[in-house]
């Protein structure tokens, strides 16, 4: 049973396919401040909460910080997104790249 927020978050990381210092290390989170988070002896900041869930839109707060309801909701109900265009949307966030060229192609008229 996953009593506290930390293993909560942990278990969702895991869930991901992540191990905790890949994690860290993409979402620009200090390894050694994850640790302890996870491990239950401190409190999940509301500054690691902001940064995962608006990373992973599809995370439900209320059962991250709570335990309460599921683990993820749907993504098109949290972002108005289809599966499909939310992860086009993670793509193109990640590689500017692509995205000016996206951005190029609909400005054309």
């Amino acid at each position: 049973m996953l009593n506290k927020a930390g293993e909560r978050l942990e278990y969702f990381i895991r869930h991901k396919g992540y191990k905790l210092n890949e994690f860290a290390e993409i979402h620009g989170i200090n390894y050694h401040t994850l640790i302890p988070v996870t491990s239950g002896t401190r409190s999940l900041g509301m500054k690691l909460v902001m940064s995962v869930t608006t990373a992973y839109p599809e995370l439900n707060a209320n059962w991250l910080l709570h335990g309460r309801g599921v683990m993820e909701i749907n993504n098109e109900a949290a972002t108005g997104l289809d599966d499909f265009s939310l992860q086009l949307a993670k793509h193109l966030k990640k590689d500017e790249a692509t995205r000016n060229a996206v951005l190029k192609y609909l400005s054309e008229d």
